[in-house]
């Protein structure tokens, strides 16, 4: 679903180098049962989204 949400803020598909930012997120929203807005705000915080 990460990758999905990601592909869809980037306005294109994700790379093999997107891989890392991904798994970032995803472990980053383990912390809050990996609620919808943690994933959003982890999608908004990385850098291939700035």
């Amino acid at each position: 679903m990460t990758e999905k949400l990601m592909t869809f803020a980037l306005g294109g598909g994700v790379e093999y180098f997107d891989a890392a930012a991904i798994r970032q997120i995803v472990r980053d929203a383990e912390s809050t049962d990996y609620r919808f807005s943690s994933l959003i705000m982890g999608i908004v915080k990385a850098p291939h989204f700035k």
